[in-house]
């Protein structure tokens, strides 16, 4: 597996068998939307539909130089799924019952300069 500033090129195996059982049932849907929507294309209209200008992949490439992580805020539109008000409020909820069951935030996976970091007092 070669690995590349944090992100791994994965070549599975040939008798490599799907194991839906290590994802969750969220996890499960949102990889059948993904080939939905997909099914009936190429890898190269995928590349053309995914970079386009203006967009996610293009703004990153523009602001950090290629094979930097994309952050997740840059994908909200506020037209599909969550509004970027909602994600934020979401965050603080959860911030919120982490500081409730005692647990420490630095435990979440975010992205440091995308979602700001709850206060000192409960990391």
């Amino acid at each position: 597996m070669e690995v590349i500033e944090n992100f791994q090129k994965i070549v599975p195996e040939e008798d490599f068998r799907f194991d839906e059982s290590i994802f969750t049932k969220r996890e499960l849907r949102l990889l059948q939307n993904v080939v939905s929507f997909f099914k009936n294309t190429n890898a190269e209209q995928i590349v053309e539909a995914t970079h386009l200008p203006r967009q996610p992949w293009v703004k990153t490439i523009a602001e950090k130089g290629e094979g930097k992580m994309i952050k997740y805020m840059l994908a909200v539109d506020g037209r599909h799924g969550l509004t970027r008000r909602e994600i934020l409020e979401r965050q603080e909820e959860l911030r919120e019952m982490y500081k409730a069951l005692g647990l420490s935030w630095k435990d979440v996976p975010h992205e440091s300069d995308d979602i700001p970091l709850p206060p000192e007092s409960i990391l």
